[in-house]
């Protein structure tokens, strides 16, 4: 692998900070979920596609 590592940035979602129903912070319920993948790195794009769709439930998307 030539590419150097990036880092991806964290944000913090604890409970005393999260504002959503989930619990992730992002208090956007109502609008349609996105995922811009490229902003992950490629070796790691295609698992967290899968495990992002994964954690979906029916309908929700």
């Amino acid at each position: 692998m030539s590419d150097a590592p990036t880092t991806i940035p964290v944000q913090d979602v604890s409970p005393s900070q999260a504002h959503g129903g989930c619990g992730c912070g992002c208090g956007h319920e109502s609008e349609r979920l996105t995922l811009d993948a490229r902003a992950i790195p490629h070796r790691l794009r295609h698992a967290a596609v899968i495990g992002a769709a994964s954690s979906l439930t029916v309908g929700e998307g």
